[in-house]
């Protein structure tokens, strides 16, 4: 599993399949490549697409911390 590869792929077929949840992992992946401004795109992008969904979800609190944690490191 390489997140850059994983990215980069799914950046090609996202014109083709674009399912909600892949916004979460693409900011993961992201992430993990110290790409914060599209990791800080795709976990926003996620999160307002599940506004109204219960935030105690796994999936979206984890997406909040991610996102928050990112602004945090680069306010320091």
């Amino acid at each position: 599993y390489n997140p850059k590869n994983f990215a980069v792929c799914y950046e090609h077929i996202r014109h083709f399949l674009w399912p909600n949840s892949m916004h979460y992992y693409l900011g993961i992946a992201y992430e993990d490549q110290q790409m914060y401004d599209k990791a800080i795109s795709h976990y926003q992008r996620f999160l307002d697409i599940y506004s109204n969904a219960d935030p105690e979800i796994p999936n979206l609190a984890d997406a909040r911390t991610r996102l928050n944690g990112i602004k945090t490191r680069r306010s320091e």
